[in-house]
């Protein structure tokens, strides 16, 4: 990386902020292979940017990174779990004639561009509305509220209360991290959206990348036993998943290689 230009090193440093939340500026400076100064005005640069928080010793993950930057981040795994939940799709889980709650996360932005024709959505996301409103073979109903611009969606009282008059047959949700207690969020208005949408829901599914397992976010949407399954990228490893089977023993985890598509191959 000491080869590399300075814009594809301040790329890789804040890969490193957005996977791990923390990084010390000591420590990767000896991973880039650069000096400790250099590390320090790069991290000042992304923190002007708004893309690190700087704090003593090195950089944190700003809370509620926003849209773009987490869209930005694992965009191989968000796609693979789209394709995953597809194949989920196709295997009967979704089909036309039901309805689905999608939310505001950039992994669910990835889901919606895979839906099944004739399928109802719901959703509060702007992305997600314009994905589907592109559209004919889908009916649309977007849910109204004071709009947020770091997760680029409407949220609030008069979102869940919209909510609240309906009934979906899926709701497709994410998280910022998992954690034995459950999934968690950056946002308490988003965690109050996606509880509502788990709550008018027959089925649950929760999507996350490998990485957000064992991740850090303040407030906790819902606890494993709201979910009926997880969809998680090939990322997830043998002591992975023994972590989610002790914290979530009656969960359906379900990845590429053990999709309905895999097993058709």
């Amino acid at each position: 990386m000491g080869d590399g230009t300075a814009a594809d090193r301040r790329e890789a440093l804040r890969r490193l902020v957005q996977h791990h939340g923390y990084v010390s500026s000591r420590q990767v400076a000896g991973e880039l292979r650069v000096s400790d100064m250099t590390i320090r005005r790069d991290l000042d640069q992304l923190a002007g940017q708004g893309l690190v928080l700087r704090v003593v010793g090195g950089a944190r993950r700003p809370t509620g990174s926003p849209f773009e930057v987490r869209a930005a981040d694992a965009p191989s795994a968000k796609g693979q779990i789209g394709s995953t939940c597809a194949a989920l799709f196709a295997d009967g889980l979704l089909h036309a004639g039901m309805a689905v709650a999608l939310d505001a996360g950039t992994t669910v932005e990835q889901v919606a561009l895979r839906l099944p024709a004739g399928v109802t959505v719901v959703t509060h996301s702007v992305p997600v509305m314009a994905a589907c409103s592109a559209r004919d073979d889908l009916h649309l109903i977007g849910l109204g509220g004071s709009y947020h611009a770091p997760t680029r969606s409407f949220g609030g009282p008069e979102t869940r209360a919209q909510l609240a008059g309906l009934h979906v047959d899926l709701a497709v949700v994410s998280a910022s991290a998992l954690q034995p207690r459950g999934m968690f969020c950056h946002d308490a208005t988003e965690a109050e959206t996606k509880r509502s949408m788990l709550d008018v829901a027959a089925v649950r599914l929760l999507v996350a990348d490998a990485g957000k397992l064992g991740g850090r976010a303040p407030i906790r949407v819902a606890p494993w036993d709201r979910v009926d399954q997880v969809v998680l990228d090939d990322g997830l490893d043998e002591p992975g998943r023994a972590l989610l089977q002790e914290w979530a023993p009656d969960l359906a985890v379900v990845t590429a290689a053990t999709s309905p598509a895999a097993s058709s191959r």
